[in-house]
């Protein structure tokens, strides 16, 4: 991932901004073109309660990435829950409701699939409770698999 360049996509109540460049440029364009209240307003929008944020994270990377294979689409909705909260646990329905909100079947064996990703090298689970799957995330490994 290029840490150089950033692209920055708003989407608000019928506005929309696309900054691209380095931090500083995109800093500086945010606070010459988007006014403090709707910033606040923008950032308060995007505050969604459990999973709210990953599903809308893991409908569009699922999107953008064009994940067909069901391994990288649970590796998928593990990135996006832990996108919004890195420390949460996530018990099998949650990521299971990822994927019926996304209009898809759910895995049917998640535990199985979870541990085949841990094999790969993809998540890691730390010894946390006897290492639970819920306590799963991605390796850089993972991450360069899914192509973040």
């Amino acid at each position: 991932m290029d840490t150089d360049f950033v692209r920055l996509d708003i989407e608000h109540e019928g506005q929309r901004w696309l900054i691209e460049g380095d931090v500083d440029v995109v800093l500086r364009r945010i606070d010459e073109e988007i006014e403090e209240d709707l910033l606040e307003e923008i950032e308060e929008s995007t505050k969604t309660e459990e999973v709210g944020g990953a599903a809308g994270i893991f409908n569009a990377l699922l999107e953008e990435l064009d994940v067909l294979r069901r391994p990288e689409q649970v590796l998928l909705a593990i990135h996006s829950l832990r996108s919004v909260d890195a420390e949460v646990e996530i018990p099998p329905r949650v990521i299971e409701g990822l994927f019926k909100d996304a209009g898809m079947k759910p895995p049917g064996n998640l535990s199985l699939y979870m541990n085949r990703l841990r094999e790969r090298g993809l998540i890691e689970v730390p010894d946390v409770e006897g290492q639970k799957n819920r306590h799963a995330y991605l390796t850089d490994e993972g991450r360069r698999h899914l192509g973040l």
